[in-house]
């Protein structure tokens, strides 16, 4: 739908507003988990590497943009059938969140409570390390 949109320079435009905001939260999305999916790359293929804490820090920073909307694009969902695409959005990347990262749901609720997600960026990435047995190196 993306390509579609700006290929034919319709992204947007009138008539296009529900697909635009339906890109522009698939965007959001995409780069959360294209992120997962190289962290989990790297933990199942291999194993004697440990990841670099900003690729952890790049995860929670998509994290916390899609669960607060915090995103100029996506802050105000106006059509209603792109605000249940984004709740199972949010819902996937709090499991994910769970899953992969092994973070608790106290932890989840704790993260998003956050007013500065750089605030606390530190001490989410050195318990994800710990809690996964990667040792933890300062960018």
């Amino acid at each position: 739908m993306d390509a579609y949109l700006h290929e034919y320079e319709v992204y947007a435009e009138d008539g296009y507003e529900k697909y635009t905001e339906r890109v522009d939260i698939y965007d959001r999305y995409s780069h959360f988990i294209e992120d997962v999916m190289d962290l989990r790359e790297k933990s199942d293929w291999e194993s004697d590497k440990t990841p670099r804490a900003y690729e952890v820090e790049d995860i929670l920073y998509y994290a916390h943009e899609i669960l607060l909307q915090d995103d100029y694009r996506i802050s105000e969902i106006e059509f209603q059938e792109n605000q249940k695409y984004f709740s199972e959005i949010q819902q996937n990347t709090i499991a994910t969140l769970m899953g992969t990262l092994e973070m608790t749901e106290e932890e989840v609720n704790e993260f998003v409570k956050c007013d500065r997600y750089y605030d606390e960026e530190e001490t989410f990435v050195k318990m994800i390390f710990e809690r996964k047995g990667w040792e933890y190196e300062e960018n």
